[in-house]
């Protein structure tokens, strides 16, 4: 039996001899090519019938597995009353919560870190609205963690927290696991709540390319890259979190990572969300309802989901040189230990999907 690689990688003594590619785990086949990368000019999206047919036999963002059964229609009108009841309640806690944290926040300026005292007070407390959101509000009642002993080391390291973006309920969770900070354009700060939890979190706001963020003074400028490497190892803020696959999908893979966490040269804490279902997956994909698939998520009588953290994974001098071959051994890793395939797909094919008019349906279909 080959040696767990875990271990090896917390100590960074992996070996890249022999290539990624000749990893046991299994790939789901793409409907485009190589992925371009997304800073280059993005030519007019042209889908060939032949691309379309592809699609639909391999897209990890269709997933036809989770049809509205006549027990799903039962649970739908069962538990809406219920659902109707929580909604008032969830909306005055929101308001709650969001006029305490912007009290908190007052006065503190964008790009700089919270007071010590602030951060102290703030961090638990987003955590806790967080936990009590997943529980009750959307019926994860259990949400087991594995691997905390790991969080100290991470922090130690000043690592990168990268997860697996499987549905909207991602961010909820790792608030609630880690309050992390992130990286958000300028323009995110002047939204409406979302601005005042992305300060309380202590985003790295920066200027986005082709748009006016270059007039706002608040703006990070230069290389974001860079300026993440730089958040990510002070101290003063909390660990970093990123999601390298850049979006969701409704089928268990694990999509193309995208390297600029990785070129950052910093340690990664690998974290799992391991969503588990039988008759609804939380999973976010192509569909022609997102407000009725969050509706059904609402109506069920439990859904489950399992945390697991992952010891700090150090990149070899290879890795450092190579951020592309340092992302793919994170995320084969991280495939293996979810026991879910690779898929030769990226952001840019859930655009040439949706160009192409394909869609799940609110009956699953």
């Amino acid at each position: 039996m080959a040696e767990d690689p875990t271990q090896a990688f917390m100590a960074g003594e992996h070996s890249n001899s022999s290539s990624v590619s000749a990893h046991p785990v299994p790939v789901v086949a793409s409907s485009s090519a190589a992925q371009p990368s997304p800073e280059a000019p993005r030519a007019p999206v042209v889908v060939t019938a032949e691309e379309v047919q592809a699609m639909k036999e391999s897209s990890p963002y269709l997933d036809t597995s989770y049809p509205m059964t006549a027990y799903e229609w039962f649970k739908l009108v069962l538990l809406l009353p219920w659902v109707i009841v929580k909604l008032p309640i969830a909306l005055i806690g929101f308001i709650l919560v969001w006029s305490i944290t912007k009290l908190i926040i007052l006065g503190s300026p964008i790009n700089e870190p919270l007071s010590p005292t602030r951060s102290r007070i703030m961090r638990p407390f987003l955590s806790f609205w967080a936990d009590i959101l997943i529980r009750i509000g959307f019926s994860f009642w259990r949400l087991p963690i594995r691997g905390r002993e790991h969080i100290k080391a991470a922090e130690d390291a000043r690592a990168i927290i990268a997860f697996n973006h499987v549905s909207y309920m991602d961010p909820y969770v790792m608030v609630k696991v880690f309050a992390p900070c992130g990286l958000a354009k300028i323009g995110v700060v002047k939204l409406p709540f979302l601005g005042d939890f992305a300060r309380a979190l202590q985003f790295l706001f920066v200027q986005r390319k082709g748009t006016e963020d270059k007039a706002n003074k608040l703006a990070i400028h230069g290389s974001s890259t860079q300026r993440m490497a730089e958040r990510a190892a002070d101290p003063r803020y909390p660990l970093f979190m990123v999601a390298p696959e850049a979006t969701t999908k409704s089928m268990a893979c694990l999509l193309k990572f995208s390297s600029g966490a990785f070129a950052a040269h910093r340690p990664i804490l690998p974290v799992l969300l391991h969503y588990r279902a039988k008759y609804f997956h939380p999973g976010w994909g192509s569909i022609t309802s997102p407000l009725f698939h969050m509706l059904r998520m609402l109506c069920q009588f439990s859904n489950s989901l399992e945390v697991e953290i992952l010891p700090v994974y150090v990149p070899n001098s290879k890795e450092k040189a190579d951020p592309k071959l340092y992302a793919e051994n994170v995320r084969v890793l991280m495939a293996k230990r979810l026991g879910v395939p690779l898929a030769d797909a990226g952001i840019l094919d859930h655009i040439r999907l949706k160009h192409a008019g394909l869609f799940v349906d609110s009956s699953g279909g």
